[in-house]
This record gives C-alpha cells, sequence and structure tokens, in this order.
C-alpha cells in the first residue's frame, strides 16, 4: 500500500451512518468523513435538521455526500425503525459513528433519579443496541486488510474523576469507554474495529452554557492544558485516522481530544510543587494574548482566615465565627475578599515561569478588580494568568500586565477577576 495521506486515510467509496449528525461533535464527524469520500448517513430525532444540513454540507463542494433523516436511538422500538431505513439505504456499513447522546446537569444533593435512567438509556443502553443491530451490515463490509468500523463518543469526563454536576453523563461515559473495548474484543474475528474518542471541551449544544458566554471560550481554554478548545479538524482528523486504511490495525483504543486534560493530576506527592523553568524576556514577550500558567491548588482553612483576621483586625463574624456564619445567607465563614487577592503572589510564582535574570518583582497595582463568589473556609482555589502586556522601559526594568481570574474548585463562578501590574527588573 502506497504510505500517502491520499491512501491512508481515503474514504471514498465507504458508507458511514453518524447518530446526532446535526449538531456539534457529530456534525465535525460527518464533515470530516465527507471531506474524505464518504457517503454519510447522519440521523436524529430531529428529522427535519438532519435534511437540512445535509443540504448545506452537500453544497460545500466535498468529495463525500450526506443524507438527512430521522431516527431515535434512545428506545427499542426507534432503534429498530432506524434499522429498517438504514437497510433501505445500503446493503452494507463501513463505519457506525455512535454520537447521540444527553446530559443532565444538577448540584449533589439535588441530582434527580430519572436523570440516571435517561442518561444511561441513550449513553450506554441504546449506543449498544444500534451496534448490536446493526452488527449484519458491518460484517457486510468487513474484510481482513479492511475491517469495518465502529467508533463511539465517549468523553474525558469518563477518564478522568471530574462529576462536575453532570453525574450520570460521566459516569456513562465510563461505561462507553469500557463498553468499547469488550466490543472490540468480541468482534475482532468479525473484522470489526470498536474504539472510542473522548472528548474535552468543543463547541456544541452541551457546552453551550459555558463556552458561548461572553469570554466563555477563553475562560474554558484556560483551564485546558493546551490552552485552547477543540476544533472541528480535531474531530476529522481522528476519524480519518479509525475509518481509513491508516487505522485498520487499531482496536478497544479510547483516543484521547481533551488537550490533556485526560492526563491531568492532582496536586504533587513530594514537596509543594515542581519548580517552573525560566525562561527569556522574548519568550515573555511572545507570551503576550496568551496563557501563561495555572498556579496549583490553594487550601483556604479556617486557620489561614483566622491569620489574616488577626494581620487585618478584621474579625467579623462571617470570617471567624463558624457557629453564627452557619446563620448567615453562606451557611459558613468566608474568606476576607483580600485575603483571597493577597494570594496572587503566591500563586504566580507558582504558576508562571520566572525570567532569566530577574531579581526583583513589585506589585505596581490593579487597573480592576471584581469580587465575584465568597470563597468558603476549606475550599480550594488557583489561579490563572494571562499575560496582557509586556512593556520593556529600560535594559533592567519592565511592565507586565496580567488578566487573573481566581478559580473556586467545583464552580463555575470565579472567586475574582483582575487586571494586575507588575514590575520586574532586571540584573
Amino acid at each position: 500500500m502506497t504510505m500517502t495521506p491520499s491512501v491512508l486515510f481515503d474514504l471514498s467509496g465507504k458508507t458511514a451512518l453518524v447518530t446526532g449528525g446535526a449538531t456539534g461533535i457529530g456534525r465535525m464527524a460527518t464533515t470530516g468523513l465527507m471531506a474524505a469520500g464518504a457517503r454519510v448517513l447522519i440521523a436524529s430525532r430531529k428529522g427535519d435538521a438532519c435534511v437540512a444540513v445535509s443540504t448545506e454540507l452537500n453544497s460545500l463542494g466535498l468529495s463525500g455526500t450526506a443524507e438527512g433523516f430521522g431516527g431515535d436511538v434512545g428506545s427499542e422500538i426507534g432503534i429498530a425503525k432506524l434499522c429498517q431505513d438504514i437497510a433501505q439505504r445500503t446493503d452494507k456499513l463501513d463505519i457506525l459513528i455512535n454520537n447521540a447522546g444527553r446530559t443532565w446537569g444538577a448540584p449533589l444533593g439535588h441530582f434527580p433519579f430519572e436523570a440516571w435512567e435517561k442518561v444511561m438509556t441513550l449513553n450506554v443502553a441504546g449506543m449498544f443496541h444500534l451496534t448490536q443491530s446493526l452488527l449484519p451490515l458491518l460484517s457486510a463490509a468487513a474484510t481482513d486488510e479492511d475491517p469495518a468500523r465502529v467508533v463511539n463518543t465517549g468523553s474525558v469526563m469518563g477518564e478522568v474523576p471530574m462529576g462536575d454536576k453532570v453525574y450520570s453523563y460521566a459516569v456513562s461515559k465510563a461505561g462507553v469507554h469500557h463498553m468499547t473495548r469488550i466490543l472490540a474484543k468480541d468482534l475482532a474475528a468479525r473484522r470489526i474495529t470498536v474504539n472510542a474518542l473522548a472528548p474535552g471541551p468543543f463547541p456544541s449544544k452541551m457546552t453551550a452554557f459555558a463556552v458561548e458566554q461572553q469570554d466563555g471560550e477563553t475562560r474554558v481554554a484556560s483551564r485546558v492544558p493546551l490552552g485552547r478548545i477543540g476544533r472541528p479538524h480535531d474531530v476529522a482528523a481522528a476519524l480519518q485516522f479509525l475509518c481509513g486504511h491508516g487505522g485498520s490495525y487499531v482496536t478497544g483504543a479510547v483516543i484521547p481530544l481533551s488537550g490533556g486534560i485526560n492526563v491531568g493530576t492532582g496536586p504533587e506527592i513530594f514537596g509543594d510543587h515542581l519548580s517552573v523553568e525560566k525562561i527569556t524576556r522574548q519568550d515573555m514577550a511572545a507570551l503576550v494574548g496568551k496563557h501563561a500558567g495555572t498556579s496549583k491548588w490553594f487550601v483556604i482553612d479556617q486557620t489561614r482566615i483566622d491569620t489574616f483576621a488577626d494581620v487585618t483586625e478584621d474579625h467579623q463574624y462571617i470570617h471567624v465565627d463558624p457557629d453564627a456564619a452557619k446563620q448567615s445567607p453562606f451557611g459558613t465563614t468566608i474568606a476576607h475578599g483580600f485575603l483571597t487577592l493577597s494570594m496572587l503572589s503566591a500563586m504566580i510564582y507558582d504558576g508562571v515561569p520566572d525570567i532569566e535574570g530577574a531579581t526583583m518583582g513589585v506589585n505596581y497595582g490593579f487597573n480592576k478588580i471584581r469580587f465575584l463568589s465568597p470563597v468558603a473556609a476549606g475550599a480550594r482555589i488557583r489561579a490563572h494568568f494571562t499575560l496582557q502586556d509586556y512593556t520593556e522601559h529600560k535594559v533592567n526594568e519592565a511592565t507586565t500586565v496580567w488578566d487573573i481570574r481566581i478559580e473556586i474548585e467545583g464552580q463555575n463562578r470565579p472567586a475574582l477577576i483582575a487586571e494586575w501590574i507588575g514590575r520586574r527588573y532586571y540584573a
């Protein structure tokens, strides 16, 4: 076989089904498969939307085609009807992209029982039953050299312990990953590969509540180790690999499309933190407009709050009297706003590389500070730093302007945002 991209990732002549293919990651998958030459059937409960999207995508001039129609994978009857419709359109199915899914968000203590049945039925049971029902069509397309492909949409939330108020969704995606490995083992003899994608944040209806807010994409991206959210080409490239000749020997894999969230770990076990390597002044200037670092988590416990109260002589009950604070709107003691702000020095030294030759850093003030959420006693906080400006005034002096967001673990709304000015002095 010629080892060129046009051969290794070509899907010409192949027929694919993408469930939930009209929006979000499903639409990205559909477009990527079409771009590689596939005929793509897209189905969801909203058949009209699938028809409209297929018409739109067919107008792009891609080498493949799209056909949209209605299909419900959330019930046994719906799956049976969908399989009948597919059998009328094709006598073999080369690629199945199990993408249809749903989520449910509610805080711990208020997460409803029905959220488990509704989410698990579609995300796990529906995915399994559709795959099982389409095995005859998949087997008809499979050969030793070019197996049929099943790709399941999982989530990075199924890889790492991250509830984020969508408990049944996260657990369902862990189930998808395990099901992927089980089916990969069971279907290898039939020459059907089964793999999964484990996406992090991508623009979609599921993430619109966060990504589409003002500065939402920037805020979400700052929590991703690689510093950005996912893009359509990330999904397209992964599927072109898994579904093309280049991926014919891969099965049972869960591909992390999460920008490094999948390998994020907790605090360092030995020592307070790993030292951050120093960078040059030129490197610092090149960071303008970019996320420069995130600090480790800092615990704001009652001892820290009490110490700050003693230093500042601010002994309001909401800070230092846990029993009285139970009757407050917060239900517990909270940190002084200026205590949270005072953590910035420790946070920037922990999370942002130092500059070679720097001898001293001086706080020069703030253009703005907004305290947005109280920090309860015992909470963990960390800071995200984006370099807004770096200006060298003299050979040995520079001004930095940082956009800062202090995150409270488990909360979407930050403790504070600020624009911080500092001076750096060099030897």
